[in-house]
């Protein structure tokens, strides 16, 4: 199509397939120019329907880069554009962009109202990409109002239109990545990688690079969760550099993800910097920024920036989840074990609410963690032995093995060394495992410590590993270097 341009200019409805052409392969620059062709065109031939959708895909065009005035501008534009004229598709896509505006504020009944409106249009003029969009808010709305059940029920139906290939591919990918991010926003990680996983097939086949970044992220949240941190991370950098371009809230996403995986290996200098600059993309920082601090053995900062994340009335009850689980370990750290409870009967009433097994697990960790603040140490190993059988069904590794770090400590509270040594040492060879340094070293001191409690004169058995190794070649080597160069080989080998 763009060559086609150059030797004659394509007419408008060319132009709009140039545009999403353009957008899908990730040529974003030349979508918003053929856009704002497809406008000047429809404009000056008086095709009210048309200057109105070319204005709406220039909104969301620019706001995907966040030069938000420019993206209202056009949103203004095409409002005012369709506003004496018969319904059409057009007017089902502002009602979209009315339901996001809506959740956006905090105002989830006129969202559920709009995302109607979406479908009944949709109905009515038979566009059945109106109608899956429409069916999905629907059900993301309920779900974020606590009517889990019956939202989850309009997302399975709306998601029948997407893997039955009857939606556009614009459509398609927006419907198959609000999936993911709902399943992790309610913590169901199960749905949340089978649907990964369909999306990145899908992408594939469509060959389509835009999509594909926004799936690497949820991808890389999955490899983290599994523990495959190295090939998270490389995930995580390909999407901030496929998505830069022309989705900075995703990519500030990606970076953000790097820095929490990079947290986990105990790479605190890097963590940070990929915290940061996620940030300048739009992501904030919270919770990672704050854990680091309290890595850092920064208590009072780190409990300072938690409180400030939470600090908005704006945040819905599951932005809240994903802020709280830190919040305890932090506020516990500074000694504050009031705010600590509170925030645990927070997370408890949100597993009750979402009922799926990561929020349980969290939950049942804080609520232990508290427990042993509080000093019943009994109560503690119930809710952490919960926690640890939990993360083992999400297959969440790390998680599992902070639970059981916990769960060590509270049977240390209760006099029972050896349980706690157990704990401390299962401990400490999944953090080797996993690649987490500083986790690792902390459990190896906590066993130390019980060790040293229980009787360091005990005889205590333990494993030795010899290395060989064999310098192929060595004697054509040494025939090449001479004696004293390879001295200096072999000195410089065992000193390696």
């Amino acid at each position: 199509l763009a060559t086609a341009d150059k030797r004659s200019a394509l007419q408008a409805e060319e132009l709009e397939l140039l545009a999403e052409s353009a957008s899908l392969s990730g040529h974003w620059d030349d979508c918003i120019e053929a856009w704002e062709r497809v406008y000047a065109s429809g404009a000056e031939s008086s095709d009210n329907q048309r200057t109105a959708r070319a204005a709406i895909r220039l909104f969301f065009s620019h706001y995907g880069k966040q030069a938000t005035a420019v993206a209202m501008g056009w949103l203004h534009r095409a409002t005012r554009i369709l506003k004496d004229q018969p319904e059409s598709p057009e007017h089902g896509y502002l009602s979209w962009i009315s339901t996001n505006v809506a959740v956006g504020a905090g105002d989830l009944d006129a969202a559920l109202g709009h995302a109607e409106r979406t479908l009944e249009i949709g109905t009515r003029l038979n566009d059945l990409d109106l109608q899956a969009i429409g069916l999905f808010d629907q059900g993301n709305v309920l779900v974020t109002k606590g009517r889990v059940e019956e939202g989850m029920a309009l997302l399975d139906e709306a998601m029948v239109a997407v893997v039955s290939g009857e939606l556009g591919p614009f459509m398609t990918g927006t419907i198959y990545c609000s999936m993911i991010t709902t399943c992790e926003r309610i913590a169901d990680y199960r749905r949340a990688g089978e649907w990964t996983d369909a999306a990145e097939k899908w992408c594939g086949r469509q060959a389509i690079a835009g999509f594909p970044g926004l799936c690497r992220v949820h991808r890389a949240e999955i490899m983290r969760l599994r523990g495959a941190w190295a090939k998270a991370e490389e995930e995580a950098l390909l999407a901030s550099d496929e998505l830069r371009t022309f989705d900075f809230a995703v990519a500030g996403e990606a970076l953000y993800e790097v820095g929490e995986i990079r947290l986990r290996m105990g790479d605190l200098v890097s963590a940070e910097e990929a915290f940061r600059q996620g940030h300048e993309l739009g992501r904030e920082p919270q919770p990672g920024l704050s854990l680091l601090r309290l890595a850092e053995g920064n208590v009072d900062a780190a409990a300072t920036m938690i409180k400030g994340a939470l600090a908005p009335n704006s945040l819905d009850r599951l932005a809240r989840a994903r802020l709280l689980p830190a919040a305890v370990e932090i506020v516990l750290a500074a000694g504050d074990v009031e705010t600590a409870r509170t925030a645990a009967e927070e997370l408890a009433e949100v597993a009750e609410v979402y009922g799926t097994a990561a929020f349980k697990a969290v939950a049942a960790c804080a609520r232990g963690s508290v427990e042993l603040a509080e000093g019943d140490p009994t109560a503690a190993c119930e809710s952490l032995r919960n926690s640890w059988r939990l993360w083992q069904e999400v297959d969440a590794p790390y998680e599992a093995t902070r639970a059981r770090v916990l769960l060590g400590q509270a049977h240390r509270a209760g006099g029972d060394e050896e349980s706690a040594a157990l704990e401390f040492h299962a401990a400490s060879s999944a953090f080797n495992r996993l690649g987490a340094a500083l986790d690792a070293r902390q459990s190896a001191e906590l066993l130390s410590t019980v060790a040293n409690t229980a009787g360091a004169d005990a005889t205590q058995r333990a494993t030795r590993t010899f290395m060989f190794t064999d310098i192929c070649k060595s004697t054509n080597l040494v025939e090449a270097i001479g004696d004293d160069d390879w001295e200096d080989l072999l000195r410089l080998h065992d000193q390696t």
